[in-house]
């Protein structure tokens, strides 16, 4: 169980501890399906996660290229005003 975090293993200990107090014949019998579960029951919770922030990531990148852009079209404009004649105290290109 070297894999298992705490928020993962606190529910799942409550639902067991809820099964053994409210129906204790069916917590006996469930209560190792649980155990048994637990793996495969993170592996989904954790893919869920991941798929979930590679989507929010998406839509992160493209707000980051559209702010580049912007930082792009105001540096040409910058860079023509600078050229049509008006002093730069940037240093010429090569």
């Amino acid at each position: 169980m070297n894999g298992m975090k705490p928020k993962f293993l606190v529910p799942l200990g409550m639902v067991a501890a809820a099964l053994v107090l409210f129906a204790p014949g069916a917590g006996r019998t469930l209560a190792p399906l649980l155990l048994v579960a637990a793996c495969p029951l993170s592996m989904l919770f954790m893919m869920r996660r991941m798929s979930n922030t590679s989507a929010n990531g998406s839509c992160s990148e493209d707000n980051e290229i559209a702010k580049l852009r912007e930082e792009v079209a105001s540096l040409k404009q910058t860079r023509a005003v600078d050229v049509s004649g008006h002093s730069s105290s940037a240093a010429p290109d090569r």
